[in-house]
């Protein structure tokens, strides 16, 4: 049906990078991209610079659709975060 996430050359779970890729495709060939978009939201970053490589192009993607996020992918990514302390 076209929603499956292809997964990476080594036969391992996709990168951050290859689930963006995917959906970036998926978007600009007119494909319905609701099961890539969802992998990313799931992905879970190996660390700061994939959680804001995540966070960015969410955001950039619902900025340029006008789209949102449920509460459940919301609360998704903000566990992805990790809690810093102020003091």
């Amino acid at each position: 049906m076209g929603t499956e996430i292809a997964a990476s050359a080594t036969g391992e779970e996709p990168s951050l990078r290859e689930l963006i890729d995917q959906h970036s495709a998926a978007v600009q060939g007119g494909k319905r991209a609701t099961a890539r978009r969802q992998a990313i939201i799931n992905y879970k970053p190996k660390g700061d610079g994939e959680a804001n490589l995540k966070l960015t192009y969410l955001a950039a993607y619902l900025i340029a659709t006008k789209g949102t996020l449920s509460a459940k992918e919301m609360s998704s990514l903000l566990a992805d975060r990790p809690v810093r302390s102020t003091s």
